[in-house]
């Protein structure tokens, strides 16, 4: 017995509580240094995460901003050699091979800038499901019509000119105002497809609508493309048609199909001279 009536410790007692001790510190401290390994990782993380998000932008901003404004124009310069008889017909053939090819990379670069819709909740249902979903899209209800389209975004124009493609319409896209009036003067139009965030595209879209109605001709069909908040209650009265972006085929077909219908062709359209003093 130990002084005051307590029961003495079994030798050895205190060296057992030390180890102990030393052992509960030990994983205290084990703990720590893994936690701060853990907290470690993840900073490494979140900074490659970071930084693979920047270059992505980076090749995204390239991509839309200089390759894609590039490609375009040799499209466009291509497209005119080929058709013009000056030249003589190895060098339009190899025009005609080069926009091909230069489609076909537009095709590919819209691919990677095109957002991935939304995976609906039946997309993991039955290959049987799958194959009993909607018809595939032609649009060939507007095959043959002259689209006149106002498009100054890259990455957008390629996405519209890649739908029409497959309506089997025959666009031609210009990048401002001017240039679409330049362009509806020239030659009549079956719709008008137009941007209203595009350089002096609404105030365009508004003096072209005044002329025809001016003149006696039934107006040409206009399709809005993009958001319609910048536009006052008169602008959009003037509308036939609204398509949101990104353009899809159905959504476009349907609002060229319903703009057409509704503004038939009254008159006959007769080519503006433009008038010089």
């Amino acid at each position: 017995m130990s002084e005051g009536g307590m029961p003495a410790r079994p030798q050895g007692a205190d060296a057992k509580d030390r180890r102990g001790a030393s052992w509960l510190s030990g994983m205290r401290l084990g703990r720590r240094a893994q936690d701060r390994e853990a907290e470690a990782a993840m900073a490494e993380a979140v900074e490659a995460i970071a930084r693979l998000s920047a270059i992505s932008q980076a090749i995204f901003q390239t991509v839309e901003g200089s390759a894609l404004p590039a490609l375009e124009a040799m499209i466009v310069q291509a497209e005119a050699t080929a058709s013009d008889r000056r030249f003589s017909a190895a060098v339009r053939a190899r025009m005609t091979d080069f926009k091909a090819s230069a489609e076909h990379l537009r095709a590919t670069f819209a691919a990677l800038l095109e957002p991935e819709p939304a995976a609906s909740p039946q997309s993991s249902n039955s290959a049987t499901d799958a194959s009993s979903g909607p018809p595939e899209f032609t649009g060939a209800t507007i095959s043959g019509l002259r689209v006149l389209a106002v498009e100054a975004n890259g990455a957008h124009r390629l996405q519209l000119r890649a739908v029409l493609a497959q309506t089997g319409a025959e666009p031609l896209f210009v990048d401002d105002g001017a240039a679409l009036i330049e362009a509806w003067r020239s030659e009549p139009w079956d719709v008008i497809l137009f941007d209203a965030e595009v350089e002096g595209a609404m105030a365009a879209i508004q003096m072209i609508h005044a002329a025809e109605i001016k003149v006696g001709w039934s107006p040409t069909p206009l399709v809005a493309l993009g958001g319609l908040r910048q536009l006052t209650d008169e602008e959009a009265a003037i509308l036939d048609g609204h398509v949101t972006k990104p353009v899809s085929g159905p959504s476009l077909v349907a609002a060229v199909e319903a703009a057409t219908a509704a503004r038939p062709q009254s008159e006959p359209r007769m080519t503006v001279v433009r008038q010089t003093a």
